[in-house]
């Protein structure tokens, strides 16, 4: 982590760089750093304001989805009531910015990319490059670990801890992949700090939150694009409030079973989880193809039952995740929720 030097010297160049696009509207400067650790705090000054406004600087180095997953989802929770917050990066990608401006979090890097909404003042610039000399990091192969047949394996170790002290041939038969796969990503988690084997007493994953974050950052790059997804329409729009998917091996999922376990969402499209085609439920609810309906039929890429208490909706952690992917404001707070309540 870099000092509070060169914090301040990251703010103060994404101030100049906002001062280079904005011009005579407004000013953007740090305060003077003290002898504290505390974040920096940036002053803001509209032309003709009556009121300056201050601003506390997050700071995140590197602007990536693993970082900027959590973030969103905690943003506004963690927000005093009191309180302006802006987050500060050497530089932020359009695809990052994009998400960031959805959930309505003001953001600032060294290049010129900004969001910031004020009383009579708005400024939203997306897609600057790169300073010069800077590097970015190129996009890399991921490892086993988070590839698309370590994050299934990944999947059933966090869905169903107990499955960390089954025979390795198990595990490869819930997730669907060889056995050689499970060996390499048991060994990775093994290599990297996240599970420790204590003999007798088995074996246990460690760092758990930081895991699901992966995870959840993994499944949505490397699963959702390969998700195998058909679209329905249902004759009655309200079907799934009644509907008992377990009667037909199939699966509530996203919006409707997060509305089930919050009753904080409302469901906007109907995703439900199956293998194949569920025939009896398209019958039962006079269901007809349509590429724009709006049921989702996504297939099962897991092979374990759901608990008791999951009754007929996939894993909290899949909800969670596939709430996240979907940039949306209202279904990130939400995932928070769950987040809360089941996984932490």
């Amino acid at each position: 982590m870099p000092d509070k030097n060169e914090i301040f010297v990251l703010a103060k160049t994404a101030c100049n760089a906002f001062m280079q696009w904005a011009g005579k509207r407004a000013r953007l400067q740090v305060r003077p750093a003290g002898d504290t650790e505390a974040p920096p705090t940036l002053l803001f000054r509209p032309k003709g304001g009556k009121a300056d406004r201050f601003y506390t600087a997050i700071v995140v180095l590197q602007a990536d989805t693993p970082a900027i997953t959590p973030l969103i989802r905690d943003w506004h929770r963690n927000q005093k009531a009191d309180e302006n917050r802006v987050l500060l990066a050497p530089y932020i990608p359009a695809e990052q910015a994009k998400k960031l401006r959805a959930a309505d979090i003001p953001f600032l890097d060294t290049a010129g990319n900004v969001y910031l909404a004020e009383t009579g003042f708005f400024a939203l610039v997306v897609g600057c490059p790169p300073p010069a000399g800077m590097k970015i990091a190129p996009p890399t192969r991921p490892r086993q670990l988070l590839n698309p047949k370590g994050t299934k394996v990944l999947f059933v170790l966090l869905a169903r801890p107990e499955y960390l002290n089954r025979p390795y041939r198990d595990i490869a038969d819930a997730a669907g992949v060889a056995l050689g796969t499970v060996n390499g990503v048991i060994a990775n988690l093994k290599r990297t700090g996240y599970l420790v084997d204590l003999g007798k007493n088995g074996k246990q994953l460690l760092q758990r939150p930081a895991l699901i974050e992966k995870w959840t950052a993994a499944y949505a790059e490397q699963l959702v694009p390969r998700h195998v997804v058909r679209r329905f329409r249902a004759e009655t729009p309200d079907w799934w409030k009644k509907a008992n998917l377990g009667a037909h091996n199939a699966l509530w999922g996203g919006d409707v079973a997060a509305d089930r376990m919050t009753g904080y969402l409302k469901p906007g499209e109907i995703t439900v989880y199956a293998k194949g085609i569920p025939a009896t439920l398209l019958r039962e609810q006079r269901m007809r193809a349509d590429p724009a309906g709006d049921v989702a039929v996504v297939e099962i890429f897991w092979n374990f039952p759901p608990t008791e208490t999951e009754a007929d909706r996939v894993p909290p952690l899949l909800v969670y995740a596939d709430l996240m992917a979907t940039g949306d404001p209202r279904a990130i707070e939400t995932a928070g929720l769950i987040h809360e309540r089941c996984l932490a």
